[in-house]
Order: C-alpha cells, then structure tokens, then sequence
C-alpha cells in the first residue's frame, strides 16, 4: 500500500493513497484530511468547493460568501429577496448535531471528525477557523482575563477553560457520561493539548445554532451569517417533516432583502459580556448596552449574581427619586470602573487580537453606562419614566 505524509498541527501522520483524490500527471495531491486543523483559512476557492459540496447534497441556496466592509467573511445575497422568502435550505445530513451541553463537553465530537481522514464534512471542516482566528471564553488567554474588570465574568472564563483542561487530559474526575464522547473515543491515542482543545470548544461555542428540543447543530454556510441584533431574518424547520429524507434547516427573510446585500442573523438578546463569553466579539450596534453585572437587576435580594432574565433585558424606569438613585449608582459605578482600568495599566500585547477585544470591551463598559446615565437624566427631566418597557 502506498502512504504520503500529511501534517496535522506538529504532528506527520501516514495517510494511504486511498484516501486521496488523484489529480492530472505533474498536480499536487490533493490530501483528502481535509479536517485538518492546520488547513490555512478559507480562500474563494474553498468557499466555492463549500458551497458546490452543499448544493451537490440537497441544499437551495440564494447566497454567496464574501466579506464585509470590515473584511470579515459573511453571506451575500444572488438575486433579491421577499419578505417571507428562503433565503437558504441545508439538509439535516449536512449538519452535525450535538446534544445540549456545553462546548467543552461536546467538543470531543467535532474533535473526532477533525481528525478522521476523508471525514464526509470534509469541506465544511475546511472552511471553519484556524486556532489564531477564534475567541470566545473557552480560550481567550488567561493573563488578560483580569483586565475585562468583571470579576463574575472573569470567574466564568476560568472555571469554563479549567473544565476544557480536565476533558483534554481525560481527568477521571470528569463524569464520562457527561460526554458525547471522550478524547480518547474520539482520537485514540493522539496526544489533544489542553490549548488546542480549548481551541475546538471555541470553535463549538461560536458555530453552534439552537437545533430541536435538547439538540445544538452546526450547520454548514448558515453559520458564517453575522450578527445584526436588529435583523429580522429567522430560521425555521418544518417539524411534520422531521422524519422524512427531505427535512431541512431553513433561513427565512424578515423582510426585503436587495441583492449582493448581506444576510445577518440575530444571535440573541446578549449583552456584551455574554457575548465575548460566547462568540468572541461584541454587539456592534448603537448605542452599547449595560453589561449584565452592571444592570440594576444583576442581583437578587441578598445579592448573589443572578442569571439572564427578560427582567434584566428591561431598562430601569422610576418616579424622580428612584431615577436619581440609579444615577448616583451607574456614576459611582463608571467612577470605580474608570480607577480600575487605570490600576491594572496597559493590556499586554500577547495576543493582539485578544488585547483589542478585552480594550473594546473596557470602552464600551464605560460609554454604556454613560449613555445609561443620559438616559435616566432625560426620564428625571421629563418627570419620571412614563412606562417600564
């Protein structure tokens, strides 16, 4: 049997000609482990082979892969859309699907086809990021955690990558029923950093989509559609159809739609806290909401942390006396957050990108309570908030 090397991070692995695509005399091989974690990132030409993999199997598709005006990849429209019209379809066997948990825990899964040679994933797994181009807290490095200035957020960050460590090293104080599966079901003897599975978490944290009751999915061209807190485009399935051959993830257009326009989703109703824990970015829209920890209603009555609610989504609405204590709370608070930033000095430029998210962050902490504290100023000078919405 005839062998070739192909290289999987620093590792040189022994891959049989079976499983590689014969090109013309005088072509490179083409080396079908194309879950490699060391394929470079995506260029046109991946992006076509994705897009021609997914149509080829079943999906009707009215977008294109491009970038934005900030250079990051997203999808674009191939012709106008109507309200109420799909914008794309993948089949069910296209996705990989997860049970609900959290990355670290399922990350095992995506691990197994990233490091099965000729997986049938093999173009989508191409076009997904390499380690340096995803954050979220399952890898943002730890020496910067501090400088976010949020201790409950900091504290989430530590206790989600020191969960990573422990699945990474099969710790036997993991629950293995807690997994999908392990690292060694998933790669056999492979030696999985802690770093690079915390890189695969990342890659689960910002990929997955919300999929049937107790299920998270990864779908193929659907999770490259960015972020947009206002878009009104929403995915569907048809659950009558849920055991037919022909059910499908469905992107629908909440309104019209131009073409060579790009298609957004939103991600959630996430303040920026959860959404740097989450995706590794923060919520581009105007103005900056509060951070959760920040919100008047971050704490219940004894005053432990409480978690997201449609409470906490609400802004604060009061008489004049009420509103004029929420802004003395936000000022001190905007006080202490600025003396804090200043103590802890310059972020380390370790990892550059990380450095410019964590500042990001800090900016906006401190311009979404000032722009809190105008609006309260504005309800004090109307009389009192007319309604809590």
């Amino acid at each position: 049997r005839v062998y070739v090397y192909a290289s999987l991070h620093s590792a040189v692995y022994l891959v049989p000609v079976c499983c590689i695509e014969k090109m013309r005399l005088g072509a490179l091989l083409y080396v079908c482990l194309l879950g490699s974690l060391s394929v470079a990132f995506a260029d046109k030409k991946d992006d076509d082979a994705l897009l021609k993999w997914v149509k080829d199997n079943g999906a009707e598709l009215k977008v294109y892969i491009g970038r934005n005006r900030q250079g990051v990849r997203g999808l674009f429209t191939t012709q106008d859309i109507k309200e109420g019209e799909e914008i794309l379809s993948i089949p069910y066997h296209l996705v990989i699907k997860f049970t609900y948990k959290s990355a670290a825990e399922i990350a095992p899964v995506l691990l197994k086809e990233l490091y099965t040679p000729c997986s049938r994933f093999g173009p989508y797994l191409k076009s997904l990021p390499r380690r340096n181009e995803v954050l979220s807290g399952n890898n943002i490095p730890l020496d910067l955690v501090k400088y976010l200035g949020v201790p409950e957020l900091e504290g989430k960050i530590q206790m989600a990558q020191e969960h990573c460590e422990a699945i990474a090293k099969n710790d036997p104080e993991i629950d293995a029923w807690q997994l999908d599966l392990t690292v060694p079901e998933a790669v056999g003897n492979v030696n999985i950093s802690a770093e690079e599975f915390k890189f695969v978490a990342s890659v689960v944290n910002t990929r997955t989509l919300n999929g049937r009751p107790g299920t998270i999915f990864m779908v193929p061209v659907l999770d490259m559609a960015n972020h947009d807190r206002s878009s009104k485009n929403y995915m569907t399935s048809d659950p009558e159809s849920r055991y037919k051959n022909n059910v499908a993830i469905k992107l629908v257009a909440g309104a019209e739609i131009k073409r060579g326009e790009e298609v957004t989703i939103p991600y959630g109703n996430l303040r920026n806290d959860e959404m740097l824990y989450n995706f590794g970015f923060l919520d581009p829209s105007e103005p900056p909401l509060l951070i959760t920890t920040d919100h008047h209603k971050a704490k219940d009555a004894e005053g432990a942390h409480v978690h997201q609610t449609d409470a906490i989504l609400r802004p604060f609405a009061g008489n004049v006396p009420e509103l004029q204590a929420e802004v003395e709370r936000l000022n001190n608070l905007h006080q202490q957050a600025e003396k804090l930033y200043r103590e802890l000095g310059p972020i380390p430029q370790t990892h550059q990108a990380a450095a410019a998210l964590v500042k990001e962050f800090q900016d906006k902490r401190l311009r979404s309570i000032k722009v809190e504290i105008e609006r309260l100023k504005a309800d004090i000078a109307a009389g009192g908030s007319k309604a809590e919405l």
